[in-house]
This record gives C-alpha cells, sequence and structure tokens, in this order.
C-alpha cells in the first residue's frame, strides 16, 4: 500500500513537471561557460541589462505564472534572497509568461520583492539557453560564469542548502 502511495506521488511529479515542459530538448550544458548576455524588460518595463547583475554573484530562476512547481517555490526563494542579501547574493526570476498583468498580480499577492524580468518572446530562455523544463535556474558568479545549472524545484529555504549554495557562488 505504502509503495502504492509512492509510485501515485511520483506519478503526480511527473505531470506537474510535464506541466512545466518548454520545448523540446536538452537544457545547455552551461557550466563553466559565461553566462549569455541580455536586456530584458521588468513587470514595470524597465530594461534591464544582464550588465547590472556584474560583479556579484546571481542566481538567475526561469519561472511561469502557469507552471504549479514554479508557483510553489516562489516563497522560498523570498527566503532565500532575503537570506543571502546582506552577503551580497542577488536573485531574478525570469517569467517566461506572456501576460505581464498575471505576473505582477501573482508576485504582489506572494509578496515576491526581488527582481523579476520578462522574456516573453523565451529569447532567452529558449533560444539562448535551450531550456526544455521550469523551473530551471542558474547561479553565476561575480566573475559571470555559471556555476550551477539546476532543473526542477530546489529546497532554497532551507538554511543548510542555502548555505551551500553561498559557497558554491563563492560567498565563503
Amino acid at each position: 500500500m505504502l509503495r502504492m502511495a509512492r509510485l501515485g506521488t511520483l506519478a503526480l511529479s511527473g505531470r506537474l513537471l510535464a506541466a512545466c515542459k518548454g520545448r523540446e530538448g536538452e537544457p545547455a550544458a552551461l557550466a563553466g561557460t559565461v553566462f549569455p548576455s541580455f536586456a530584458l524588460p521588468d513587470v514595470d518595463g524597465v530594461v534591464q541589462a544582464s550588465t547590472a547583475f556584474a560583479g556579484r554573484p546571481v542566481l538567475f530562476n526561469f519561472w511561469a505564472t502557469w507552471c504549479p512547481p514554479c508557483r510553489s517555490e516562489m516563497p522560498a526563494l523570498q527566503a532565500l534572497a532575503d537570506r543571502l542579501a546582506a552577503r551580497g547574493m542577488q536573485l531574478a526570476a525570469i517569467s517566461v509568461d506572456d501576460d505581464r498583468n498575471l505576473v505582477r498580480e501573482f508576485l504582489r499577492q506572494e509578496r515576491i520583492a526581488f527582481t523579476v524580468l520578462l522574456d516573453r518572446e523565451r529569447v532567452l530562455a529558449e533560444n539562448a539557453l535551450h531550456l526544455a523544463a521550469y523551473p530551471s535556474s542558474f547561479l553565476v558568479g561575480a566573475d559571470g560564469l555559471v556555476r550551477d545549472v539546476m532543473v526542477g524545484v530546489r529546497p532554497w529555504a532551507d538554511e543548510t542548502f542555502a548555505e551551500a549554495l553561498a559557497r558554491r557562488a563563492g560567498l565563503g
């Protein structure tokens, strides 16, 4: 019976991830390479270039409001941003949603305060990075090199995980 329950949970998880697939293909193997430059608008329409994130470690999280795992991890990402901001870590979520107002309303409801950019045409997410699933996150060091690529939900709010991420980002 317990095994059946576990299989049911795994099946449900599979459906959630399947609902959050982008185009077919493999995510780019970018670890050790320079993160692609970009210029994307935030939810207020102000364009921010990748150079705004230069010189400090940053976690770029690609997500969508139509993706249940993406939505569920946003409060944990806010906790991570709050925990590591004083140490110099930046966090930017990049939404692939078409509707800016839908994204803005979700952020207001969830009280998300970190930077959120819009990649409505998915030029960065799918053309440059070849993402096949959301959420996908890229840990980029102060030097601009991708230190880690993570596909799927992570325990962002967990203290041990956050500390390991900070060390991986070069924050000691």
